[in-house]
């Protein structure tokens, strides 16, 4: 029963920080359109702060996918896991 109270509250704090996180500022404008014209149907998209590049992690037909674009915007490459 811990664990589960325990799990949820985790779940809930997480969400919460995801919900508030304004994480467009990590990406510019030309990452986030180049992104949809290559991924048109990600979700759920988190952007970081890889060194010089901008990492995009989203999900694409229930397939989490990492994509990392340089600073003019360019993918640079992708990762999926099976």
């Amino acid at each position: 029963m811990k664990q589960i109270i325990l799990s949820i509250v985790v779940i809930f704090s997480i969400s919460q920080s995801v919900v508030f996180a304004n994480s467009e500022f990590l990406s510019g404008p030309e990452a986030q359109v180049t992104l949809k014209k290559e991924f048109p149907r990600a979700e759920h998209i988190k952007w970081s702060q890889e060194g010089d590049a901008t990492k995009a992690s989203f999900v694409l037909y229930r397939i989490v996918v990492i994509a990392f674009f340089g600073k003019d915007g360019e993918l640079l490459g992708s990762a999926r896991n099976i």
